[in-house]
């Protein structure tokens, strides 16, 4: 009866907005000592005759005959057994054995690979236009109900090694509402002539400053987002030590840069728990950029990670089905390959191909960073392309549905089927669940651009239905570790490589 209590109990805790919005192992011990005590009173006014028999047969085997044991341990009547479960120590106790059961669990979690997490979290993201499309860094803090603090440094079609020599890409097109920070003040340098002709110091001093809106663009390079300040940039690019496209923020707005630095001179360095990032969409599943991945991540970012303390989670990107599009302008020149008119094949083969591709790539990544970085840092491997996958198995209408017209940018429907696997192997459970339309929708509000949308594309969000439905899929592959039917083997995909460098082909 109490093991049933206690279970029940448990249920209750995880499922509660206490716990899903304050955590804390404080709260769990409190919660399940008062909790496990209204479950023993509770037991105690409402047990019938039958069930103290069967309590005192679990808490009490009759002793041996060659082992007797004494009275005063032996609750051997109703009230001598109702007295003992009464008592604060008993419940107490059984309080810090389930909390101790709990901590096993946080550190085991529901699989091996993804913790119980029930704190807050900072996750830095490194990425291109899969993770700004809508927005997927605030998308993270409203599903995680700020469970999440957030950064980036994202760059329209950047590969690891490109996002590090261009930076940020985010000038042009975060200068929105919702990306409005503040007005900060800011103080104009004016020529000698104009300072002359000023009549007064008040009015000197008056015109000498100005205010200007700060938008949230990010970080402006991977330096500068992990550790909080970047010597090497300089503004306009003026030193050359990156590469401007034109789209870096530090670069175009002449004031954004000191305001970055001296946010960082009175705060303190960022301390990241995760740094969330995905590479070019094809580099993981063609042999020659996995390589110059795998130097990069090797040469660079292991050192990085290393001195910023953090854990990498690399999220594993979906294969998409537009003939012949590959993703934005490549520096690379990686040209995707028009196979066929119906829709569904790209440069990596029809959706399962492509998917099993970009799924081994990122393995042989979490490989490499699994020897080179410190137990406290192993990475995680988020496979957020096998559960669009399983959709497309499984329901290919709404697989249709993750993606803008564009056949490739994640919808809301993606972004949330992404977020929903994130979520699961930072937290080691479920998203919480909206029950309405307008609570899915309340999800992107706060998004600083929902990417096709400005250009037309207006997607609809997820009903409330389809987002339990997607929800579903990320528990079933990121917790339950479902694989979908039609995901190639390692080896198959092996030899397709092989064939293809003996082929001479990409």
């Amino acid at each position: 009866l109490l093991s049933s209590a206690l279970q029940l109990r448990l249920r209750l805790l995880f499922s509660s907005e206490k716990i899903n919005n304050d955590g804390g192992l404080l709260f769990l011990l409190y919660e399940f000592a008062r909790v496990t005590a209204l479950s023993v009173k509770r037991s105690r006014q409402d047990m019938e005759e039958t069930e103290v028999n069967k309590a005192t047969k679990l808490l009490h085997k009759e002793p041996a005959a060659a082992a007797p044991t004494t009275a005063s341990t032996e609750p051997a009547t109703k009230n001598e057994l109702l007295l003992l479960l009464n008592r604060p120590e008993v419940y107490v106790t059984f309080a810090a054995v389930t909390a101790l059961l709990l901590l096993a669990g946080a550190v085991l979690g529901p699989s091996l690979n993804y913790p119980i997490v029930m704190r807050t979290v900072n996750v830095a993201f490194l990425g291109n236009s899969i993770t700004y499309a809508n927005d997927l860094p605030r998308f993270m803090e409203n599903l995680s109900r700020n469970r999440i603090q957030q950064n980036s440094c994202l760059h329209g079609g950047l590969s690891f090694s490109t996002l590090l020599t261009k930076g940020n890409g985010m000038y042009s097109k975060w200068q929105t509402e919702n990306a409005l920070m503040d007005n900060i003040v800011v103080e104009i340098e004016e020529d000698d002539d104009e300072a002359a002709m000023q009549d007064d110091e008040n009015a000197e001093n008056e015109a000498s400053y100005e205010t200007l809106p700060v938008y949230d663009y990010g970080a402006c390079s991977i330096p500068q987002l992990l550790f909080g300040y970047d010597s090497a940039l300089s503004s306009q690019n003026d030193n050359g030590f990156y590469t401007s496209d034109g789209n870096n923020p530090c670069f175009e707005d002449p004031y954004y840069l000191d305001y970055l630095n001296q946010k960082h001179r009175e705060g303190t360095p960022p301390e990241w728990n995760y740094v969330i990032m995905n590479d070019q969409t094809v580099y993981p599943g063609i042999v020659s950029k996995r390589n110059k991945s795998l130097q990069i991540l090797q040469q660079v970012y292991v050192d990085m990670f290393k001195d910023a303390g953090v854990r990498p989670v690399f999220l594993v990107t979906h294969g998409y089905y537009k003939a012949g599009y590959n993703n934005e302008d490549d520096d690379d020149g990686v040209a995707a390959a028009d196979d066929d008119d119906d829709g569904v094949y790209s440069i990596l083969g029809d959706i399962s191909e492509f998917t099993s591709r970009i799924w081994y790539g990122y393995q042989s990544y979490y490989e490499l960073l699994s020897e080179m970085l410190p137990t406290s840092q192993q990475p995680v491997l988020v496979p957020a392309g096998l559960a669009f996958l399983m959709v497309y198995e499984e329901n290919y209408d709404l697989w249709v549905q993750l993606f803008y017209d564009d056949g490739f940018h994640p919808s809301p429907h993606g972004t949330y089927l992404i977020g929903c696997c994130l979520y699961a192997a930072l937290f080691g459970r479920k998203p919480p669940s909206p029950t309405t339309d307008d609570s899915v929708a309340a999800l992107f509000a706060s998004a600083r651009l929902l990417h096709m949308a400005s250009m037309g594309d207006d997607k609809p969000f997820p009903t409330a239905e389809e987002a339990a439905y997607l929800k579903r899929i990320a528990e079933r592959v990121v917790l339950k570790g479902h694989r979908p039917a039609t995901l190639l083997s390692l080896e198959t995909v092996a030899q397709m490589e092989a064939d293809e460098a003996n082929d001479d082909g990409y």
